[in-house]
């Protein structure tokens, strides 16, 4: 009696074991097959030996395996493996930032002249530098005069100005 008990114990541990080495050792799932093999089996041997508990078995691991599954996909861009797979975003510095908006504060009020069409977004000239900008309203044209009027952000505002304004 002790010796189908232990079996059964072994059965459920290393099917676990196996789904935890699925987390730090990349098998292209071969270890979580093997895990799933090795539960059914555990949960089919415990059911011939009673009912009852070959049903708790069952509802035990239809619980476990998936919610380990949510735990593996929630965790693996921490794991070493999963930095490989899907590496961090690099974050910026938030002084570039900074530094990129007090330069485009500076140009509001300035004129320039646009480079590309701006649909509302293009790319507009001031005194040599190139800036992304956004119309205030509308769309202008290639090689118009613009001017500066705000931020959104990180980006540039601008407005046509006519001639003789």
């Amino acid at each position: 009696m002790w010796q189908s008990d232990t079996v059964l114990i072994l059965l459920f541990t290393s099917g676990v074991l196996l789904l935890v080495l699925e987390f730090f050792i990349p098998s292209g799932g071969f270890l979580t097959a093997g895990a799933v093999i090795v539960l059914v089996s555990a949960v089919v041997l415990t059911w011939q030996r009673d009912p009852r508990a070959g049903l708790a078995a069952a509802v035990s691991c239809g619980i476990l395996v998936p919610a380990m599954f949510l735990i593996f996909l929630k965790h693996v861009t921490r794991l070493p493996m999963g930095k490989r797979l899907a590496p961090p975003n690099p974050e910026s510095s938030s002084g570039r930032t900074t530094e990129h908006v007090e330069a485009l504060r500076g140009l509001i009020g300035q004129r320039g002249r646009a480079v590309t069409p701006l649909r509302p977004v293009g790319v507009c000239e001031f005194d040599g530098r190139r800036v992304s900008c956004v119309a205030e309203m509308g769309m202008m044209e290639k090689d118009a005069t613009v001017e500066g009027c705000g931020l959104s952000g990180r980006d540039l505002i601008v407005r046509a100005v006519r001639d003789g304004e």
